[in-house]
């Protein structure tokens, strides 16, 4: 008989795996949502810049506390669908009409 896995807390325990599938939709400024489409690869990673103070009262300068000044989240989409509206995204644009070339 196999053995049955509830995910829990504790560690290790298979059923805590978690193998990343889904659908990724987009929205802008308040709009409906928008499927991207295939979605190859989808990174979260967060930048904190703190600032760090250091006592001055003894011989040996110690480290008192560190604050956070600056917090922010990239994010990296990586998308193998290049629409109009995905290369817009990309490019921080808007999608509008193709623009004639006029020579």
């Amino acid at each position: 008989m196999p053995t049955t896995f509830i995910p829990t807390n504790a560690s290790p325990n298979p059923a805590n795996y978690y193998i990343g599938r889904g659908i990724l939709f987009w929205t802008r400024d308040g709009s409906g949502e928008r499927l991207l489409g295939n979605c190859t690869s989808c990174q979260l990673k967060p930048a904190v810049k703190q600032l760090d103070h250091f006592s001055s009262q003894r011989g040996l300068k110690l480290k008192d506390r560190s604050v956070v000044i600056e917090a922010n989240m990239n994010v990296i989409i990586k998308l193998d669908e290049f629409t109009a509206d995905n290369l817009a995204l990309a490019l921080m644009g808007e999608e509008g009409g193709w623009v004639p070339f006029r020579s």
